[in-house]
């Protein structure tokens, strides 16, 4: 038997029924830590790489913490409905697929700048990551693909 205050909190406004997201299957605690630890290290490859492309100094600092400012509120902003682990709405509801495309592509001009900076092994490393990664979370990703 269905609960009735259930299905009236599944109604809209308009009184049509609320489609309900599944949520994104949560990979385990030491796949979230290899994440996070990922995510922080393209950030730093991007500081590194604004740095380099400033000529140091003062301009460089500057452009070492604009940088991955920038790409950290782009990441934050766009995400898909139902992201496991967000405390917060998203900015823009973004479709899983451009989800995973932004995220690489973050990843491919993290990795494009260390190499150009001089550092073709540091490049190597974070594509790598990025590929063990994937391989490691596979049901998130396919969650992400059929949002």
């Amino acid at each position: 038997m269905t609960d009735p205050r259930a299905a009236e909190a599944d109604r809209g406004a308009t009184g049509g029924v609320k489609h309900r997201l599944a949520a994104m299957p949560t990979p385990p605690k030491t796949v979230q830590l290899f994440a996070f630890l990922f995510e922080i290290g393209v950030l730093t490859a991007l500081a590194y790489w604004g740095w380099h492309l400033a000529g140091g100094g003062m301009a460089g600092t500057v452009v070492a913490a604009v940088v991955p400012v920038s790409a950290a509120l782009i990441w934050m902003a766009l995400a898909a409905p139902g992201l496991s682990g967000r405390q917060v709405r998203p900015i823009v509801r973004t479709p899983g697929w451009l989800r995973l495309a932004i995220e690489g592509g973050l990843v491919a001009v993290a990795a494009y700048g260390v190499w150009t900076t001089g550092s073709r092994a540091a490049s190597e490393t974070l594509l790598t990551a990025a590929g063990l990664l994937l391989a490691v979370s596979l049901d998130p990703v396919r969650w992400l693909l059929r949002q």
